[in-house]
């Protein structure tokens, strides 16, 4: 059975999240970001993810600023569950 998640795949038996980055930061933090979640479980990898995603803000309905693109690309976030 195969488990999709949005943002994650697996390979190598190993769960992988990425992340494109808007446009407008393409110059400063590159076109993407893959980071391992360092487990082969889909239920762990999912709990990662939705750990690491940004937040739709319910007010403006759009996703936080860049501060939350420079977080991760900078590994301030804890991946670990």
């Amino acid at each position: 059975m195969s488990t999709q998640m949005k943002y994650a795949y697996r390979r190598h038996n190993t769960w992988i999240y990425r992340r494109t980055y808007p446009v407008h930061l393409h110059d400063v933090l590159g076109s993407s970001l893959k980071r391992s979640l360092h487990t082969p479980d889909a239920k762990v990898a999912a709990k990662r993810v939705a750990a690491i995603s940004p937040k739709r803000s319910h007010q403006s309905h759009s996703f936080v600023g860049c501060d939350w693109y420079l977080a991760l690309k900078f590994s301030v976030f804890e991946i670990s569950c």
